[in-house]
């Protein structure tokens, strides 16, 4: 905040008002605090985004920020998130623009993403339950996801009620509370995915080389081949 009482709200790439972009082999990270200060941001009115092989590390916020108004179908695939101080995916506000068009128009498949932090999180699945009752159909597709928090805590994964709102399918998990954790997934795997050298980040996709898993991860041989 300024001396003039201006908030910054900054994210690090940012999409908005586009159709088919495409965001790819990017390094976002320093994010300091503000209104969002995530890695990256699918805002309104998007459509066919493509989020991929992307590395998002030590920022405020979190990985991604995606908006709820006016977006259709996302990708984000192949994207590691490394010592984030913030969820995983954050859902944005609608607003006051409450209407048919945008209730159910966004549509996000979610697959063979890493996320580990050793930082403090709310939520990894954060969700605007304010306008949860607007929903009306499941729109969020999860699988082949590595989330893995060891930050000393039982870490909240999300509330039940945006887990009826996604599907998902041969994720791990580790260093979360069972009870938040979706409930009656095909194939979930709840156990420490085993990293080669884990708890480390830096500037470079060098750094991401600690990230690969063990010979004897639980993960290796288990993920969902479409």
């Amino acid at each position: 905040q300024s001396d003039e009482g201006i908030v910054a709200v900054y994210v690090g790439i940012w999409v908005i008002w586009s159709d088919d972009c495409v965001i790819q082999y990017n390094e976002s990270y320093g994010q300091g605090l503000s209104g969002d200060a995530q890695g990256f941001d699918i805002d309104g009115d998007c459509n066919r985004t493509l989020l991929q092989y992307n590395y998002s590390h030590d920022n405020a916020g979190g990985f991604l920020l995606c908006m709820l108004h006016y977006n259709g179908k996302a990708t984000v695939r192949y994207n590691v998130s490394i010592n984030d101080a913030g969820s995983f995916l954050k859902y944005g506000m609608l607003g006051d623009r409450r209407n048919d068009d945008m209730r159910d128009g966004l549509e996000l498949d979610v697959y063979n993403n890493t996320y580990f932090t050793t930082q403090s999180v709310k939520e990894i699945m954060e969700y605007d339950l304010v306008n949860y009752e607007l929903r009306e159909k499941i729109y969020a597709h999860f699988r082949n996801n590595i989330f893995c928090v060891k930050n000393g805590t039982n870490a909240t994964f999300s509330l039940m009620e945006a887990l009826k709102l996604m599907q998902f399918e041969n994720n791990c998990y580790y260093g979360f509370s069972g009870s938040t954790l979706p409930n009656g997934e095909v194939n979930q795997i709840i156990g420490d995915p085993m990293f080669i050298s884990e708890g480390t980040s830096g500037e470079g996709f060098d750094a991401l080389e600690g990230y690969k898993l063990r010979a004897d991860s639980p993960c290796l041989g288990c993920g969902f081949i479409s």
